[in-house]
């Protein structure tokens, strides 16, 4: 086949673009599990500051994970992502929208 055909084509990668802040970030579309409204965490003590605590998402524990320093910014919603091995709830996100891009292997 010659360059240009359907199977020389990079596979495109989605991902979940979040404002965060003032910095705008990807997550791999396919490790987000879900976004939910914010709920509560139960503390964890002895956790890092950016550790809420511990949230039961669909009745899995997840640590909820702030993004930005001193916590969220008030966004409703966590950001569930699951890479296969950990889950984490992410809090201070603004998703913003869905892209894909086509996937290019140097």
């Amino acid at each position: 086949t010659g360059a240009g055909a359907p199977d020389d084509e990079a596979p495109a990668l989605e991902v979940l673009l979040l404002r965060v802040g003032e910095a705008r970030v990807a997550v791999r579309a396919r490790e987000v599990r879900e976004v939910s409204p914010a709920g509560s965490a139960t503390p964890l003590p002895g956790a890092p500051e950016r550790v809420r605590g511990l949230a039961a998402v669909r009745g899995a524990l997840v640590p909820v994970v702030a993004l930005r320093e001193g916590g969220g910014d008030g966004a409703p919603w966590w950001v569930v992502v699951d890479d296969g091995t950990r889950a984490a709830a992410l809090e201070g996100a603004r998703v913003e929208g869905l892209a894909g891009a086509d996937v290019v292997d140097d």
